[in-house]
């Protein structure tokens, strides 16, 4: 490992260290500065720093942007009350399992609707899509 890359990792990983210690002082401003999207802003500034590649480091930004709403399924159970009962453990676990089934819709969406030439909306892909969904739908009731 090279000093550059041991350099980026200690100086991410005091970000996280750092926060978590603040989030037993004081959870509202740990949880802002996390909220913030860090892992982001270091990730895309470290890698265009590595690789200078404006092109790479833009298209880099917009899978990130693309994939923050899938992120969002991971805190879903921690807003559940009755969650609470059963400890913070099933919570998280809850929470990585959301993120996981978030993360393979993402990619099968992905794959389904940007298979077509140029991208392009594919009006028969989406109808066959939603008539499959709609026989599944019927066939459970």
């Amino acid at each position: 490992m090279d000093l550059v890359t041991l350099a980026k990792f200690l100086f991410t990983a005091s970000v996280i260290v750092f926060s978590s210690w603040l989030s037993q002082k004081r959870p509202d401003l740990a949880g802002f500065i996390i909220a913030l999207p860090l892992a982001s802003l270091l990730a895309l500034a470290l890698a265009h720093l590595q690789h200078g590649d404006a092109e790479k480091s833009i298209a880099f930004g917009q899978r990130i942007l693309l994939a923050v709403p899938v992120s969002y399924l991971f805190f879903i159970p921690f807003f559940i009350p009755k969650l609470a009962e059963f400890g913070f453990w099933l919570v998280y676990g809850l929470g990585l399992s959301l993120l996981v089934v978030g993360m393979f819709l993402h990619v099968s969406t992905t794959i389904l609707f940007e298979s077509a030439d140029g991208h392009r909306f594919n009006t028969t892909k989406t109808i066959a899509i939603l008539l499959g969904i709609a026989f599944a739908v019927l066939s459970i009731g």
